[in-house]
């Protein structure tokens, strides 16, 4: 189509539980009035399309230590408040919608409460055959992209002890996640080497 107002829906995705990513305060009174406590941010990748799949990471709010909501996060239902949560990574069929795998690293995340700012956001790459996925807290995932089998795991680093450090703090004092690492930068492939940012400057506080 010339312009997008032309363009027509072909398909709607099975899968729904990506979330309801960035947000400010209008949105956050929508999920406070439906009380709904399915209703989660899910994060803010973008969704990415290779070989006929479309990929999207999100992550989902799990485990038994929640925190009351207070200030800007009592909008959210205490269901949803929980310290972990999953990575998740879906891959869907460009062509129908149709889910081809999803894969859920139970706990191996953190719940990112966010509003219009903060908050994670790293956009997965494709590299032949390969996704390769930065979780919450800086884990890498690289998966078969087929399959979505898991090929090997590392890390970030620094950036992902600091949070895991405040994640097992946050745990211990039920309260949510205090994260000062910006997840707003995605990797890159270049040749047969996976590029992906430390997430840490100035000494590793932002």
């Amino acid at each position: 189509v010339e312009h997008l107002r032309d363009a027509r829906k072909i398909w709607e995705s099975e899968y729904s539980d990506i979330g309801v990513g960035k947000c400010g305060l209008r949105p956050l009174s929508v999920v406070k009035q439906l009380d709904d406590p399915t209703i989660h941010q899910g994060g803010f990748v973008t969704p990415i399309v290779a070989d006929g799949t479309v990929f999207v990471a999100h992550y989902r709010p799990s485990g038994d230590v929640r925190f009351e909501p207070q200030g800007r996060l009592t909008a959210f239902h205490p269901d949803v408040c929980t310290v972990s949560a999953d990575d998740v990574i879906v891959a869907i069929d460009a062509l129908t919608g149709k889910t081809k795998w999803i894969k859920v690293k139970e706990g191996r995340g953190v719940n990112h409460q966010m509003d219009k700012r903060g908050g994670w956001g790293v956009t997965p790459v494709y590299s032949d055959g390969r996704l390769f996925v930065v979780g919450t807290t800086g884990r890498i995932y690289a998966l078969d992209a087929k399959t979505g089998d898991q090929i090997w795991e590392s890390d970030v680093g620094e950036a992902h002890r600091l949070l895991e450090a405040k994640k097992a703090a946050a745990i211990a004092d039920k309260k949510p996640i205090d994260s000062p690492i910006a997840w707003d930068a995605s990797p890159v492939v270049a040749g047969n080497t996976l590029i992906v940012p430390s997430y840490v400057r100035d000494g590793g506080d932002n």
